[in-house]
């Protein structure tokens, strides 16, 4: 994956945004993930609780897997 692709403020956006979704501190993350799909840039982010959301590529909340 190209770092080109990456944007540096995306990881904090994901995080709040999935924290306020989940009802819980932004300190419950335990990893965020980019990656490709399709050509398609997307976040995985990984709390500790065990929830998982999926963010696109400028960091808008998709889906929650778990």
């Amino acid at each position: 994956m190209p770092f080109s692709k990456l944007d540096a403020r995306i990881p904090q956006k994901v995080t709040r945004a999935a924290a306020k979704r989940l009802g819980s501190p932004v300190g419950t993350i335990n990893y965020l993930v980019p990656s490709l799909s399709d050509g398609k840039l997307f976040w995985g982010a990984y709390f500790k609780t065990g929830a998982i959301f999926l963010a696109n590529a400028r960091g808008k909340i998709v889906r929650r897997i778990s």
